[in-house]
C-alpha cells in the first residue's frame, strides 16, 4: 500500500480514511446482508469500456470481465478478498478489470459461498467446480492463471494445494495479493503493524475464522494446515507473486 520505505501516499490515505468511515458504523449487531451492501457501495465502481458477461459454471455464478481490446485466450481466474463474509463480484470489477488491462487477458471472477451461510470447504469446492467448468470448455491449463486477494488469496492457495495432492495438472501461475494464509492469526505483525492497518486486528481476524470455519474437527482448528496454507507444505507448486503492503497486519 506503499512503497517499502514507508513514503507518503495521499491516495492510500483516503482510501483509508474510506474503509474506517465504513467500519465505523459496523457493530455486533451489524446485519451481514448490511455489512456486504456496503461494502459493495465503497468499492463498486462503473467500468467504462469493460465488458462483463455473468454466466454460470458447474452451478457457481461468475462473470467475465474483458477490458476494452482484449481478445486473448488467457484466463486469470480470481477469488475475491472479504474474510470469507463480504466481498463480492461487484466490489472487485474495478480491480479484475484492472488486471484484464494490464495482462491483457480475459478475467473470471468466482463468486463461491460466504459465511455465514456457508463454511469451509464451501469455497475450494466452488473453486474445483468452477476450474473443472473450464477445463471442459476446451480451454488449455497452460493458458489458465490464478489471482485473489486477502480471502480470496487463501482460495487459490487451497486450489493449487487440491490438485497437487491430487496430482492433477497445475495452473500456470498464481498471483496472490496480501493472502490470508494463517487463519489462527498467530504473526507478530498483528501487533507490529496494528496502527498501520485500518482494518485487519487480531481479534477481528479470528472472529471472521471461527465464524467461516465452524465447529468441524477439521475445519474448527485454524492452525491447521487444511485451512491455514501457511502451515501447508508449499513444494511442486507453480511460480508464485505474492504481494503484501506496508499499512497492513
Amino acid at each position: 500500500m506503499t512503497s517499502t520505505g514507508g513514503a507518503p501516499r495521499p491516495d492510500v490515505d483516503a482510501v483509508v480514511a474510506r474503509i474506517r468511515t465504513v467500519y465505523q458504523n459496523w457493530g455486533r449487531k451489524t446485519p451481514v446482508a448490511q455489512m456486504r451492501n456496503d461494502w459493495d457501495v465503497l468499492f463498486g465502481r462503473e467500468i467504462p469500456g469493460a465488458r462483463i458477461d455473468a454466466t454460470a459454471i458447474n452451478g457457481v455464478e461468475t462473470a467475465w470481465i474483458c477490458a476494452t481490446g482484449v481478445h486473448s485466450e488467457s484466463v486469470v481466474v480470481y477469488f475475491h478478498g472479504g474474510g470469507f463474509q463480504v466481498g463480492s463480484l461487484l466490489s472487485h470489477r474495478e480491480l479484475m478489470a484492472g488486471i484484464s488491462a494490464a495482462g491483457r487477458c480475459r478475467v473470471l471472477g468466482v463468486d463461491y459461498r460466504l459465511a455465514p451461510e456457508h463454511h469451509f470447504p464451501a469455497p475450494l469446492q466452488d473453486a474445483l467446480a468452477v476450474f473443472d467448468g473450464l477445463l471442459a470448455q476446451g480451454i488449455s491449463i497452460d493458458q489458465i492463471a490464478l489471482a485473489g486477494d486477502s480471502a480470496g488469496g487463501a482460495v487459490a492457495l487451497w486450489l493449487l494445494l487440491a490438485l497437487r495432492d491430487a496430482g492433477r495438472p497445475l495452473p500456470s501461475a498464481a498471483v496472490l495479493m496480501s493472502p490470508w494464509t494463517d487463519l489462527s492469526a498467530s504473526g507478530a505483525s498483528y501487533e507490529t503493524r496494528a496502527a498501520a492497518d485500518p482494518i485487519h486486528q487480531r481479534p477481528v481476524i479470528q472472529a471472521l475464522a471461527r465464524n467461516f470455519l465452524g465447529s468441524g474437527t477439521v475445519a474448527g482448528d485454524a492452525r491447521g494446515a487444511a485451512v491455514s496454507p501457511l502451515f501447508a507444505a508449499l513444494h511442486g507448486l507453480p511460480p508464485l507473486l505474492i504481494q503484501v503492503g506496508d499499512r497492513e497486519t
